[in-house]
């Protein structure tokens, strides 16, 4: 009898573990989804987004964050890599919105004081308000 229960229990055991090794290689292997195809929850300016964090943090993290913004303001600073860019957008005197976004080779980069307008999804707030997996919707004064 206590043999059967221990068969049981292996055979529990590599059924719920094949599972969950089957459900980690599909979700390692699940395709990137970006925000290209993907509606803003909110269109607003950089500097209004930068003092509702500042303000009141859970308000804004319970109104914006994981959301797909698209958020217009004066470029403050561009930072390159080989894979990535950085865009610092003004949002005020102590901080402002950090735009990550994979440098893809065909993205124009804005020049500093340009106007732009970018699409993205918001992850939180610590110094800068960060939003990732950016694309420039429209650049001006360039």
């Amino acid at each position: 009898m206590r043999k059967k229960y221990f068969l049981i229990a292996g055979i529990v055991i590599l059924v719920l573990g094949g599972t969950a090794a089957v459900w980690g290689w599909y979700l390692y292997n699940k395709p990137h989804q970006g925000v290209t195809g993907v509606k803003a929850k909110a269109s607003i300016d950089a500097k209004a987004l930068y003092e509702a964090f500042n303000r009141n943090e859970d308000s804004a993290n319970h109104q914006f964050l994981g959301g797909v913004l698209e958020i217009t303001g004066q470029v403050t600073g561009v930072s390159k890599t080989d894979s990535t860019y950085s865009i610092e957008l003004s949002g005020g005197d102590l901080g402002g919105i950090n735009c990550g976004m994979t440098n893809n080779g065909s993205m124009p980069v804005p020049d500093k004081n340009a106007t732009v307008t970018i699409k993205g999804r918001c992850t939180g707030y610590l110094v800068d308000v960060n939003m990732v997996d950016c694309v420039i919707e429209k650049i001006e004064n360039r």
